[in-house]
Formats: C-alpha cells, sequence, structure tokens
C-alpha cells in the first residue's frame, strides 16, 4: 500500500470516528468539489476529437478530479 492510499485510509477512519459534523466544512467542500466540476473539458471541445479520444479526455478530467 502507498503513501497516498494510506493517508486515504487514515482520513475515512477519522471521518468515521468523528461525532460532530462541522457544516461548515462540508458546504466548503461542496462548493470546492463544484468548482473542481467546472474544470472538467466541455462537450463543445470534446465534439472536435475522434468520439474515443474524447472519452479519454474526459474520463481523465473526471478522475483527475476525484483524485
Amino acid at each position: 500500500m502507498g503513501p497516498i492510499s494510506k493517508k486515504v485510509i487514515a482520513g475515512i477512519k477519522k471521518a468515521k470516528n468523528q461525532k460532530i459534523i462541522d457544516f461548515k466544512e462540508l458546504k466548503e467542500a461542496k462548493e470546492y468539489a463544484q468548482d473542481l466540476d467546472k474544470t472538467v473539458v466541455l462537450e463543445d471541445t470534446l465534439s472536435e476529437h475522434d468520439p474515443l479520444h474524447a472519452v479519454y479526455i474526459y474520463a481523465k478530467n473526471k478522475v483527475s478530479i476525484l483524485i
């Protein structure tokens, strides 16, 4: 297991054991996720590429947001 996966697992365990929900933090995380989603390549741009390459570009953009 790599260092990144260990950090992710530790973060999940910490969140699971947490009893109090910080709504401000939750709101900030939602806004951050929405801002990241805006960076995904637009459909107009994808239409300029070969369909298979467009799928690759879109998938790569989405995965980069998840990571």
